[in-house]
């Protein structure tokens, strides 16, 4: 009983609520159609349940993450 109480525990830690669009555009600051527009595109990570998205937080700030370009001085420069 103990190992079925532990994987509900595990399991417990790694689901999150889906974000409808709307949720997921404020979370991103962007429009909901933006955010539709893109995860039917499949450049934003979403979830189809028949025809509604949905969209998970930790999905979000890691494509967030990857789509920031880090700052490069130019060389040369006094700063």
């Amino acid at each position: 009983m103990q190992q079925a109480d532990n994987h509900s525990e595990q399991v417990k830690r790694v689901w999150e609520p889906l974000l409808t669009p709307i949720e997921a555009a404020d979370l991103l600051r962007i429009h909901p159609k933006t955010a539709l527009r893109l995860a039917r595109s499949h450049g934003l990570p979403a979830i189809r349940l028949g025809k509604h998205w949905r969209f998970r937080t930790c999905d979000l700030r890691s494509w967030a993450e990857s789509q920031i370009q880090p700052c490069v001085e130019p060389s040369g420069s006094l700063v």
